[in-house]
C-alpha cells in the first residue's frame, strides 16, 4: 500500500529542523545574541515531530526482530563505511586513536551510544508491544490523564532547577509515543481541522519568535539563560509546537508523491551521516571557514545556503547507498539472519511458556 506524502513531508521538515540545531550549535553564530538562540529551537522540534510519525504507524503495527535487525544492519553498515572512508582519505594524525576497542565499537554503533537519539529509538522500538497493549488497555480519558502524568513530571518540570535530575530521553520519547497513540484514536476531520492546528502552529511560532527577539536586546547572560527556556528541546512551548504541527499535517491530505516519500526515506541516512563522529568536527569547520568567505548579505542567508548544502548532499549520498550496498545486504539480512532469530525466539517461547 502506497503511503500517502503528507507524513513524509513532515519527516522531511522534521530532520531539516534538527540540522538547523546541529548548524546554530557549531557555526560562527552559536553565541549569536539572537541567531543563536533561534536556530536552537529546530533540534528538539525535528526529533518530537520524527517520534510522533513513528509512534503514530508503529501504535498498530506489529513488532517484529525483522524491524529492529534493519535498524542496527543500517546503523552500523553506514556508520562503519564512513569510518572507512575516512581513515581512508584522511591522515592518521587528523583522526583519533581507532585501537582493538574502538573497532569493536564500530560495529554496535547503537549499544555503544555514538547516535544517542538511535540508542533511544531503538530501546523505544523494545518497548512499543508493551506500550501498545497499555494504549488498547487504556480508556481515552485515561490515556490522557497517563500523557498529563508524563508531560508534568518530565517536560513542565524540565523549566524547574530539578530537571537535571529527572528521567532522560527515553521518558521523554514514551510520552510522545503515547500521545501519537493518542492522535491516532482521534482521527482527524478534515480541512476545518487543518486550519484550525495551522493557525495554532504560526501562533506559537510567533510567540517564540518575538520572545527570542525581544530578550535580545537585554544583557547577554540573562537572554542566553530566557532563550534557553522558551526553545528547551524538552520544554512545553516546543511540545505543544510540536503536537500542532504533527496535527496540521494529519488533516493536510496529500497524496502520494514519489520524489517525496524518496526523499523522506533518506532522512535518517541525513541524520548518520552528518553527525558521525569523525564526520561532523571537519564538516562543521568546512562549514564556518566557507561562511567567513562567503559574501552573503546577512546571516538567514548564510545559515539558509548552508544548512540546505548539507541536507542535499546526505540525501544524495544517503540515496546513492540506499539503491547500491543496501540491496546487497538487506536481501543477506532478510533471508539469513532474520529467519535464524524467529527461530531462536520461537525456541525460546516454547521452552518459557
Amino acid at each position: 500500500m502506497e503511503r500517502s506524502s503528507n507524513f513524509e513531508l513532515l519527516r522531511i521538515i522534521s530532520m531539516f529542523l534538527i540540522v538547523l540545531q546541529h548548524y546554530g550549535e557549531n557555526s560562527l553564530y552559536a553565541e549569536h545574541e539572537y541567531y543563536g538562540s533561534y536556530l536552537l529551537f529546530g533540534g528538539g522540534l525535528g526529533v518530537n515531530l520524527f517520534v510522533l510519525i513513528s509512534g503514530y504507524f508503529m501504535v498498530q503495527s506489529t513488532f517484529h526482530a525483522k524491524k529492529l535487525l534493519r535498524v542496527w544492519f543500517y546503523v552500523a553498515s553506514i556508520y562503519l563505511t564512513i569510518s572507512g572512508l575516512c581513515w581512508g582519505l584522511f591522515s592518521p594524525e587528523n583522526l583519533p586513536e581507532w585501537g582493538l576497542g574502538a573497532k569493536v565499537c564500530e560495529l554496535f554503533p547503537i549499544l555503544t551510544g555514538k547516535y544517542w537519539f538511535v540508542s533511544t529509538y531503538v530501546l523505544l522500538m523494545l518497548m512499543t508491544p508493551a506500550l501498545n497493549c497499555i494504549i488498547r488497555q487504556l480508556t481515552r480519558d485515561q490515556l490522557l490523564a497517563c500523557i498529563a502524568s508524563l508531560f508534568l513530571f518530565g517536560c513542565f518540570a524540565y523549566h524547574l532547577p530539578l530537571h537535571n535530575n529527572l528521567p532522560g530521553p527515553l521518558a521523554h520519547f514514551i510520552m510522545l509515543y503515547l500521545i501519537a497513540g493518542h492522535i491516532r484514536l482521534t482521527p482527524a476531520k478534515g480541512k476545518n481541522d487543518a486550519i484550525k492546528w495551522g493557525t495554532i502552529s504560526c501562533l506559537i511560532f510567533a510567540f517564540m519568535t518575538a520572545c527570542v527577539y525581544f530578550n535580545s536586546n537585554k544583557d547577554y547572560a540573562h537572554a542566553v539563560k530566557i532563550n534557553n527556556l522558551i526553545v528547551a528541546d524538552k520544554g512545553a512551548i516546543i511540545l505543544f509546537l510540536s503536537i500542532a504541527l504533527f496535527k496540521t499535517f494529519e488533516c493536510i491530505k496529500i497524496n502520494h508523491n514519489k520524489f517525496v516519500n524518496a526523499c523522506a526515506a533518506c532522512t535518517f541516512g541525513v541524520y548518520l551521516i552528518h553527525e558521525h563522529c569523525l564526520i561532523k568536527s571537519k564538516l562543521w569547520q568546512f562549514i564556518s571557514e566557507m561562511e567567513h568567505d562567503a559574501k552573503f548579505p546577512n546571516y538567514a542567508i548564510k545559515a539558509l545556503v548552508s544548512i540546505c548544502g548539507i541536507y542535499i548532499i546526505c540525501t544524495l549520498l544517503t540515496w546513492i547507498w540506499k539503491n547500491t550496498y543496501e540491496r546487497f545486504y538487506r536481501r543477506f539480512l532478510e533471508e539469513r539472519l532474520v529467519c535464524v532469530l524467529e527461530q531462536s525466539v520461537a525456541y525460546i517461547k516454547r521452552i518459557i511458556f
